[in-house]
């Protein structure tokens, strides 16, 4: 079909022309697909990087190839009518649809012809980083292809407001072997004004640049101590975080041989701008040799009491909690979570699992679960299970192997589940049963029912600590 451009003079008639136009391509059109029909190429839409004042106009012209079967219509009102879409929440559009003008008069554009037109934007009040993102639409509901038309608005100069933030915990404290792979993550709340990017998004094809929010390493000596030598450190793993949302950062560190304690320095920094001098990250490194991973099971008892003193001599554990424990006591369940201890699953009531089917075990596991995330708001135990009374088998290890399930033992059992009372005999005892041939890898089984436990627990965490060993929860065994 040959291109068109109306006369002005034939503007009456422009109707009978579009009508005109789609009888002749209706037999054609229906031979292909409506992808086939409506697809565009990007000719040119200017530089994708724009800097700009706070509030500044700014007028882009964009010119599109029509690389589909059908033509395209910019009379307002028409069917099949060319508009922009903005994008808000992928993969919706905003209710704006904004009509395309093109700047020779063309009211029609025909198969292989181009159209060029001007988009008006503003740039927002707030400095920072922006994207700005819009695809044709055929009368509004149609997209022409996956393509989008994306730009990176870079306004004004002071950015303090784009890096807002709140550090989920109040201290990042972190414990890995030496020459073995450990995994931290860093969760951040965004606290600015402006939305944060992450990782570069594939459907802009490469043009966009990647101003990505990211952690820096202020001493890089230190970070290649710890095994890391990627600059940045880590970028957020989010494609993008709103005010109030919180980003996600995860890096490995892999110590030297050496052990010792480092403190890991780390600002946010916006990819290719800045980076922001105030309110760094610190990240301590404890690289041990020894480790050893206190578990409490049960729940019954005074567990806030425990937590208590767990916080008082900086100390992480994990909480082996029954459901049923869960369901009768969510106050103790987030004063675990909120303190950053690791809260895992003990079963609902405490059976034996080699006497439980298939089944049942599935029911204690999943009950369990589900007594925790209700408790908590949301907190989720798996996968980490620990076997009541460390009764399993082959095939109940098999069943929660196949669900996902990761299970731990004990290497220093304790017995303090036999003395509930604080008494001298109890705490000589557990002591004893806590600290006897401990491998560098311990794990010590005590129980929230004990209040000679309780009671002796600093004495236990001083031992360790004497004998150089780091606390760690069983998620970093």
């Amino acid at each position: 079909m040959q291109a068109r451009v109306l006369n002005p003079n034939y503007t009456k008639n422009l109707l009978a022309e579009i009508d005109q136009i789609r009888t002749e391509e209706a037999d054609e059109n229906s031979r292909y697909s409506i992808s086939e029909r409506y697809k565009y190429e990007i000719v040119d839409q200017g530089n994708p990087e724009i800097y700009a004042d706070p509030n500044e106009e700014i007028s882009l012209e964009i010119t599109l190839k029509n690389t589909g079967k059908s033509s395209w219509f910019l009379t307002e009102g028409v069917e099949n009518q060319l508009v922009l879409g903005a994008y808000q929440n992928e993969p919706k559009f905003s209710d704006a649809k904004i009509p395309i003008k093109d700047k020779n008069g063309k009211e029609i554009i025909g198969p292989d012809e181009e159209t060029t037109f001007d988009l008006q934007l503003k740039s927002p009040e707030t400095p920072g980083v922006y994207r700005e993102e819009f695809a044709p639409l055929i009368s509004g509901s149609k997209w022409l292809n996956n393509e989008k038309l994306s730009w990176e608005i870079i306004v004004g100069e002071d950015f303090t407001k784009s890096l807002k933030y709140k550090i989920q915990e109040q201290e990042i404290n972190r414990t890995a072997r030496p020459n073995t792979q450990t995994e931290i993550k860093i969760q951040i709340t965004n606290a600015s004004e402006t939305t944060w990017y992450g990782g570069h998004d594939a459907s802009r094809g490469g043009a966009i640049s990647e101003h990505t929010l990211q952690l820096i390493a202020d001493d890089p000596t230190t970070a290649q101590t710890l095994g890391i030598y990627s600059d940045p450190v880590s970028t957020m793993s989010e494609q993008k975080v709103a005010p109030g949302e919180t980003a996600t950062f995860t890096f490995t560190v892999s110590p030297l041989s050496i052990t010792g304690s480092y403190r890991l320095r780390l600002r946010l920094s916006i990819a290719g701008l800045f980076t922001l001098d105030r309110d760094p990250l610190d990240v301590n490194i404890n690289a041990a040799g020894k480790v050893v991973a206190l578990t409490i099971d049960d729940g019954y008892g005074e567990i806030e009491d425990f937590v208590k003193v767990l916080n008082e001599n900086n100390v992480k554990a994990t909480f082996f909690i029954l459901g049923v424990v869960a369901q009768n006591d969510p106050e103790g369940m987030k004063a675990i979570i909120e303190s950053g201890h690791l809260l895992a699953s003990h079963s609902y009531i405490h059976p034996n699992f080699n006497t439980l089917s298939t089944s049942e075990i599935r029911n204690q596991l999943n009950s369990t679960r589900d007594a925790i995330i209700e408790a908590t708001g949301g907190y989720d135990p798996y996968p980490y299970f620990r076997y009541p009374g460390g009764d399993h088998s082959q095939r109940t290890d098999a069943i929660l192997q196949e669900d996902g399930w990761k299970f731990f033992h004990w290497t220093n059992g304790t017995g303090d589940f036999k003395y509930r009372a604080n008494t001298s005999a109890g705490r000589r005892h557990i002591l004893h049963y806590a600290t006897a041939n401990a491998p560098d890898k311990a794990v010590v089984l005590l129980h929230t029912m004990s209040k000679s436990t309780l009671a002796v627990l600093p004495d236990i965490i001083n031992w360790y600590r004497d004998h150089g060993y780091a606390f760690v929860t069983v998620d970093q065994l």
